[in-house]
């Protein structure tokens, strides 16, 4: 297919960053669950540039066009999977925008529901993800606190972070497994 990554660019920008860290303990500080879905989807827009970047292996991708020029989170998804992101992450993602346009239309009822959930938890168990997501510890700890999806206890809000830490892995999978260096080696 000829897919590369500059696996560096997805990682400095994305993973190792700390704004990635306090944006995520931010969510798990949330008792909000629109503040909640809109930090997810502004952080996974983040994502879907970053992507575009490692893949077009140009940090500066998305700069320049100024603010009378802009991409919605769909066209930088559609870029993304044009730039070689799986299908069960364009999936997720899409999902992801849906939820958020969702609530960015309703002040009122705005709580993330159990349909809700279990579509994202569906999408986030295919292509190789199902033993992990049925794990009793799947989620994500931040800052001392953690976001369990099969707890009882867990609020959908809670389970929603657990499930967008499942989306992370699958890009930061898929990233490291397009990297550059890592294709050439396999190569040799």
């Amino acid at each position: 297919k000829g897919l590369f990554m500059n696996f560096k660019i997805f990682e400095n920008e994305f993973a190792l960053n700390k704004r990635t860290w306090s944006h995520l303990a931010s969510m798990l500080n949330s008792e909000d669950d629109i503040g909640v879905v809109l930090r997810a989807h502004l952080l996974t827009e983040k994502m879907l540039e970053v992507w575009c970047c490692a893949a077009s292996n140009n940090i500066h991708f998305f700069d320049g066009f100024g603010e009378s020029v802009s991409m919605s989170y769909a066209a930088k998804l559609k870029l993304a999977s044009n730039f070689g992101l799986n299908d069960f992450s364009y999936k997720e993602l899409k999902a992801i925008n849906k939820i958020r346009n969702v609530r960015s239309h309703q002040i009122y009822d705005a709580e993330i529901t159990d349909k809700e959930i279990q579509i994202m938890t569906d999408l986030i168990s295919n292509g190789g993800q199902k033993e992990i997501v049925n794990s009793d510890k799947f989620g994500m700890w931040v800052g001392g606190k953690e976001a369990l999806l099969n707890n009882t206890e867990s609020t959908n809000r809670e389970k929603f972070i657990a499930i967008l830490s499942g989306i992370i892995l699958r890009m930061f999978r898929q990233a490291k497994e397009l990297d550059r260096s890592s294709n050439f080696t396999k190569l040799l």
